[in-house]
């Protein structure tokens, strides 16, 4: 065997032992984390310091939310799950009943945000982009969901699109239709 052989069978056995390690680490973590009682492990996911903050207060004054349950998505135009998120936020909506707000963060390519304008305008309310809001709510990655309800308080903060599905649908089966004026 030559020395680059013998190199990569040494990285392969170091790829496999890692792999091993990190499956094995993964399996015990899952087995603790299950052994938490349902209402811990509800609390460390909406744990967001803006949950039961006023929507009001810290949004900006130029959002003009409707007095019912909202999701409010920050966006960007470039982002491909971005994309992806409104398609599945509009189709789930026919079952939430609420209105789908999106902030559209700032983009150096003018035509991919005015084609991402384009494409949701009608599907969506787009709402003026605010740097302030974003780091007020510590906004650091997209897409980001923030569930607001009828009294503008922040009921969840969430990057994950199937966390929001679930929160919606627990919120549907406690409240019924949640809109109904």
């Amino acid at each position: 065997m030559d020395e680059l052989e013998m190199i990569l069978i040494f990285l392969f056995i170091v790829f496999i032992t890692i792999l091993i390690v990190t499956y094995k680490q993964l399996i015990s973590l899952n087995k603790e984390i299950a052994y938490l009682p349902k209402e811990i492990k509800r609390d460390l996911q909406n744990s967001h310091p803006l949950i039961g903050e006023s929507i009001h207060e810290v949004g900006p004054g130029n959002w003009d939310i409707v007095k019912k349950d909202v999701i409010i998505q920050f966006a960007s135009p470039s982002c491909a799950s971005c994309h992806s998120a409104i398609e599945e936020l509009i189709e789930a909506n026919k079952l939430y009943n609420t209105e789908i707000y999106v902030v559209m963060m700032p983009s150096e390519d003018n035509k991919e945000s005015s084609n991402f304008r384009e494409k949701y305008k009608d599907l969506v309310t787009i709402l003026p982009y605010s740097r302030e809001v974003t780091e007020i709510m510590n906004i650091t990655q997209f897409p980001t969901f923030i569930i607001v309800n009828k009294e503008g308080i922040i009921s969840l903060v969430t990057v994950l699109i199937k966390k929001l599905d679930y929160f919606m649908i627990q919120m549907l089966k406690t409240h019924g239709d949640t809109n109904e004026v």
